[in-house]
């Protein structure tokens, strides 16, 4: 079916709106009641080619006007027609989805879902898809040039000031814990210069999603992937975001105070996760459509087994190793209520990937495709969460911090006025 949000951003970039459509009638308007002050303006020119040029300037507007009046309707018809389209496909589309949901659409695993993904493979690299694309991204830059210049200069540029930009948040760092000096602007400064750092691929991705969406007829496999890109948009700037929040001397360490070790463990898991999680579930997306059906039980679900079980082992090794933060924390807090029951805490960390994989392996390859976002952006939910918090508590703390200085400073100005007083008695005495 139709991706009825990728359809709406490309009618939005290429065709006129009626807003615009009436704005220019306006326009035309105004400069047919104008047309008198014009000709009153050129009335003691001599030449008859200046009357017949203003005659001509009168003659056009009212063309203009004819044609407005015509083609206002007729574009308010164009506007709601592709509407109820897109809105009735949207429709079908949440149905079919609700329908397929807990369907067996594939067959049970067996040697021919790996043994015939090679064959897919190489038709989703296939060459006439990257020269689609191509003419996608040309076909953007062409109608766009200016919207795809300033996007292409901007990722290069950060990307070329990265270092800079580190350098300026470790900066930040310094004023941190100080009463003289800590501001939670500086926690601004350093969550802005965060997103400066995950930026740039993001941007680019989402730059793609925006090409691509804009190209003419393009094909099933074209519009599948299209389908995946605002996921995996989502996706990279949380991990991203997550990498540059746990980097040495940022936001997670000098800002909201977050251990070292889980820091360097975070920021691997979230780099190697968004590397290889996204680009799987992305081929999944190509073997989506009727035209490549055929490759989506093998080539298809072998990516979403491989995505599930790469993130059964982000999960396990971030949390339930020896290393793990959950096996530190347990280790360093035995009495927290965390550290009870150690093995529930494994068995539900690790119960998602387990079912999704399990879903694949049995055949409900629809489901474990809905259920494997749906899992993610729980994840992206609760580090933001966490984020969120740390913020508030940093807020609080240095809310706190500057009470407490001022009732000390305060107190010592009692005290010195105690004293102050007590000498002008004794002096009185």
């Amino acid at each position: 079916l139709l991706n009825t949000r990728m359809r709406e951003m490309s009618q939005m970039s290429r065709s006129p709106t009626l807003g615009q459509t009436r704005l220019a009638a306006v326009q035309v308007d105004i400069k047919i009641e104008a047309q008198s002050d014009v000709q009153e303006q050129f009335a003691d020119r001599s030449s008859s080619a200046v009357q017949d040029l203003v005659a001509a300037r009168g003659e056009v507007l009212d063309m203009l006007q004819e044609q407005y009046l015509d083609l206002i309707p007729m574009l308010a018809s164009l506007e709601s027609e592709p509407r109820l389209y897109l809105d009735r496909a949207g429709e079908i589309r949440a149905d079919m989805t609700q329908q397929l949901f807990w369907i067996r659409i594939s067959p049970p695993l067996s040697t021919s879902t790996f043994s015939e993904s090679p064959t897919g493979l190489r038709w989703v690299f296939g060459r006439e898809h990257w020269l689609e694309c191509g003419r996608a991204l040309k076909l953007a830059a062409s109608r766009a040039p200016l919207r795809s210049a300033i996007v292409v200069l901007l990722a290069i540029v950060l990307l070329i000031m990265r270092a800079r930009i580190g350098l300026a948040l470790h900066r930040t760092a310094e004023g941190v814990g100080r009463v003289s000096t800590d501001r939670f602007a500086l926690t601004g400064r350093a969550v802005f210069l965060t997103a400066l750092l995950a930026l740039p691929v993001p941007l680019l991705i989402g730059f793609l999603a925006l090409a691509l969406a804009q190209a003419d007829g393009p094909s099933t496999w074209f519009r599948d992937i299209n389908r995946g890109m605002p996921g995996a948009v989502l996706v990279l700037s949380a991990a991203f975001a997550m990498t540059g929040c746990c980097r040495p001397g940022g936001l997670g360490a000098a800002h909201f105070g977050w251990r070292t070790e889980s820091l360097s463990w975070l920021r691997r898991v979230s780099h190697w996760f968004a590397i290889v999680y996204v680009p799987l579930v992305l081929l999944a997306y190509c073997t989506l459509s009727s035209e490549s059906g055929r490759f989506f039980h093998n080539l298809g679900r072998a990516s979403l087994l491989f995505a599930h079980a790469w993130l059964l082992v982000v999960l396990a090794r971030l949390f339930f190793l020896p290393d793990g933060i959950h096996t530190r924390l347990v280790r360093e807090n035995p009495n927290r209520p965390v550290a009870r029951s150690p093995y529930k805490w494994f068995i539900l960390g690790i119960v998602g990937p387990v079912g999704l994989l399990v879903l694949g392996g049995l055949g409900y390859t629809m489901t474990a495709f809905d259920l494997s976002f749906t899992l993610v952006l729980m994840l992206i939910i609760i580090v933001g969460g966490v984020m969120l918090y740390s913020l508030a508590l940093r807020w609080f703390k240095i809310k706190h911090r500057k009470l407490a200085l001022a009732e000390a400073l305060e107190r010592r100005r009692v005290r010195q006025e105690a004293a102050a007083s007590e000498g002008h008695e004794e002096e009185s005495g």
